[in-house]
């Protein structure tokens, strides 16, 4: 099955990918290590559970993508096996917390995960097709010839959605709003 989305539409919506997760990773910076680490009421329990959670999604598909898995990968997937891998309101932890433990460093993966994708769909012409792609998910299921463009646009639509979780969670700790963070703002400063 090839690529039924057109590759600049990817390749747009990967560049806003990478601008929205640079404008969210800067608005976090108002937050103390407390409140950053903390239990924000979400459903990773903590900002930094939930970054790591979207930063796993989002590796374990572009490993998917560049058939080059991280020596780390089955540790990416058993994450999503974990009896406790959604918190309560009592819950101390979370497994996701655990992947990237640093802030800045979980920071710098993933603005360079999401730069790699934009190199990545770069490098294909408008014409070009993708090919589709065979993989296996962490529940062992396989899953043949999967159209990529819709695979990409569910990556996008994830961390969109675990970005408002934290922009939510943010707000809800006290901090002001990481506000712009739609698709049509990075169009309109895309544009100037």
């Amino acid at each position: 099955m090839p690529c039924s989305v057109p590759i600049s539409t990817l390749l747009s919506l990967a560049r806003f990918h990478h601008w929205a997760y640079k404008l969210l990773l800067d608005g976090l910076q108002l937050c103390s290590e407390q409140d950053y680490y903390g239990h924000a009421g979400l459903v990773f329990r903590s900002i930094h559970g939930t970054l790591n959670h979207a930063h796993v999604a989002d590796v374990t598909w572009y490993s998917r993508l560049y058939n080059q898995y991280r020596p780390d990968y089955e540790d990416m997937l058993s994450l999503w096996r974990h009896s406790d891998c959604y918190s309560t309101k009592d819950s101390k932890t979370n497994p996701w917390e655990g992947f990237v433990k640093d802030r800045s460093e979980l920071a710098k993966q993933i603005l360079q995960q999401t730069q790699d994708l934009v190199d990545f769909l770069s490098a294909f012409e408008e014409d070009a097709e993708i090919p589709a792609l065979s993989f296996v998910t962490s529940a062992g299921i396989e899953f043949k010839d999967q159209d990529v463009g819709l695979i990409l646009l569910n990556l996008f639509n994830h961390a969109t959605y675990h970005r408002g979780q934290i922009t939510a969670g943010v707000t809800n700790l006290g901090y002001p709003p990481i506000d712009g963070l739609d698709y049509i703002f990075f169009l309109r400063a895309d544009e100037q």
